[in-house]
């Protein structure tokens, strides 16, 4: 019987998340900020050229990320054409392969019972729901992460500790090309990261359990050349077409990124009290129960060695935020492979508190959840004039209705948990909130609606189109990150000018390219003077007037949240040959 609602449980996570993930992921217009339009451009223009091998962004060559997540966007234009829903789709599939992929860790380093518990917390949490309705590639990597963890630990749990020979396979031959499909999908999707960390948790749970046997398992030709084949070639042949392809790539993207030491300096890094701010907001609103969650691994790992999936857990989150915490170019979605982690040590906790009444930290759970039901229910009434002392929210006055009603369904649900709790119906408590989360959904993408016209480009892409309809040039005063322009190219699917950004240094590939990619001043006044133009400011200038920097004559034809657009045909003007 236990193991048949088990089994409904599963469905029903999936079923959950399946609708979270998907529910109107098409409905929000790209945002600039995380830049959406950067990675739905890119891979616009590779669908568009037929070229899957070179990325390209506004016709030009652009290297600065591995392939496969414009690749996956680009296979979703083919089946179902270019739009916001295509772009976002790689993005929900893989927060439903998260999922998955926890609740089997969870079952296999704890229970069945704690990897659901960990799946519907997950689907729950405020920071990996956003996530999926975002065009990123940190969940493709936290999905090969979390799927080269899973491999890890069945090679933990089963291994003989022999490496596999085509003849005589042994327990160790799927997981160790499970293992080495995830770290190539990973590296593919975004990097270094996918390696690293799977390396450190491996690293400490060998050393901890004391596991050499596995050593030879993991450093054998044998557990590498599935790695090296899916990873190779495409590398290869980018350094082979592309001069300075791999300084840039390993070198300047990686590690001086890593130092804030890149060039161009094109991203601005959080401090680190915004950095761990930033953590805590994304595992909303399971945020209050993380810390006790820790405590209670900590005190398991003191008391009994036989701990692995503490070890795991903890290892796995640890490295992410120390890692992170370390990095000069610290960034907030970066803690967004820890977030699984996470889920797993509130699962197990949530579990064992469903069946131990006698523990200290359960009476502390309690609590906690008492708390944060008095808290949720005071929410209503506190959220609004945090609201309004937020300037950038002031124009949406609609902000202050939708976190009302978003803070009161969560208070019911708060309530609801912590009526649970003190009848000992604790197993009810997770399914409390995870309800109340599904109820918010339609309001999480409100709010995301709401802050589309001062965080996208599809209103001034309009502006844009309807000037330039007799062939105007479009020229973009392009800021040092001039990827921030790409959602604009996506709306306008055409290429623009970009004028030269102060100082700009170009990273070794781009090098050849960049008198087709920018313009400089002198060819804009040339231009200004003798064809049609519309001039874009830099989003992210700080200047006293909109128009400083604008050639003379012009006419404003309209502006967005942050950007202006100037037209050469001032009015009564004659028109430029």
């Amino acid at each position: 019987m236990q193991i048949r609602w088990q089994l409904v449980a599963l469905a029903v996570l999936f079923v959950l998340a399946a609708w979270q993930f998907f529910y109107r992921l098409g409905d929000v217009p790209l945002l600039d900020d995380p830049s959406e339009g950067q990675y739905s451009e890119v891979a616009r223009e590779m669908s568009e050229s037929g070229d899957w091998l070179t990325p390209r962004l506004n016709y030009v060559p652009f290297l600065n990320k591995p392939p496969l997540s414009y690749w996956a966007i680009a296979a979703t234009y083919e089946l179902l054409g270019v739009s916001e829903l295509s772009a976002r789709i790689p993005s929900a599939v893989a927060g439903l392969l998260i999922v998955g992929f926890t609740v089997w860790l969870g079952t296999l380093v704890f229970d069945l019972q704690a990897g659901l518990l960990s799946g519907f917390i997950l689907a729950s949490m405020a920071g990996f729901f956003v996530e999926t309705h975002e065009v990123r590639p940190d969940l493709p990597l936290t999905a090969a992460i979390c799927g080269a963890l899973v491999a890890v630990a069945k090679l933990f749990g089963s291994s003989t500790g022999k490496v596999s020979s085509p003849r005589r396979p042994s327990p160790d031959a799927l997981p160790i090309l499970a293992l080495q499909a995830a770290l190539a999908l990973g590296l593919l999707s975004k990097g270094m990261l996918a390696l690293l960390l799977p390396a450190v948790v491996a690293g400490v749970l060998l050393l901890s359990e004391r596991r050499w046997d596995l050593v030879r398992v993991f450093l054998h030709p044998r557990a590498l050349w599935l790695f090296g084949l899916l990873v190779g070639p495409w590398h290869m042949l980018m350094s082979f077409k592309h001069s300075g392809f791999l300084w840039d790539y390993v070198i300047n993207q990686h590690l001086l990124f890593f130092l804030d030491r890149k060039f161009p300096r094109d991203s601005t890094p959080l401090p680190l009290g915004l950095f761990w701010s930033a953590f805590a907001l994304r595992l909303f609103p399971w945020t209050l129960f993380v810390p006790l969650s820790f405590a209670v691994a900590a005190t398991r790992l003191r008391r009994d060695a036989n701990q692995l999936g503490y070890r795991l857990a903890v290892s796995w989150v640890v490295f992410v935020l120390v890692f992170f915490s370390a990095a000069s170019s610290r960034m907030e979605h970066y803690v967004i492979p820890a977030l699984p982690a996470v889920t797993l040590l509130l699962g197990k906790m949530f579990s064992d508190y469903s069946r131990d009444r006698g523990a200290a930290w359960s009476v502390w759970l309690t609590v906690l959840l008492t708390g944060f039901a008095v808290m949720a229910l005071a929410g209503p009434m506190l959220v609004a004039p945090l609201i309004r002392d937020q300037q950038w929210l002031q124009p949406n006055t609609d902000f202050v209705a939708l976190a009302r009603l978003v803070f009161s369904i969560l208070a019911a649900g708060a309530v609801l948990a912590a009526m649970a709790a003190l009848a000992g119906r604790r197993i009810w408590v997770v399914p409390a909130y995870v309800v109340a989360f599904a109820a918010i959904v339609p309001s999480f993408l409100r709010g995301l609606m709401l802050l589309a016209p001062v965080n996208s480009s599809a209103g001034l892409a309009v502006v844009l189109r309807r000037a330039a309809a007799s062939g105007a040039r479009i020229v973009y005063e392009a800021p040092t990150e001039y990827q921030y322009g790409a959602g604009l190219i996506f709306y306008l699917q055409r290429r623009v000018d970009m004028l030269a950004p102060a100082g700009f240094i170009a990273p070794t590939y781009l090098q050849p390219y960049v008198d087709t990619l920018f313009i400089d001043r002198a060819e804009l006044q040339r231009l200004w003077e003798n064809d049609e133009v519309l001039f874009v400011t830099d989003p992210l200038a700080q200047r006293d007037r909109p128009d400083d920097g604008v050639p003379s004559p012009h006419d404003e034809v309209g502006h967005d949240y942050a950007r202006w657009v100037f037209s050469n045909l001032t009015e009564g003007a004659a028109r430029p040959r």
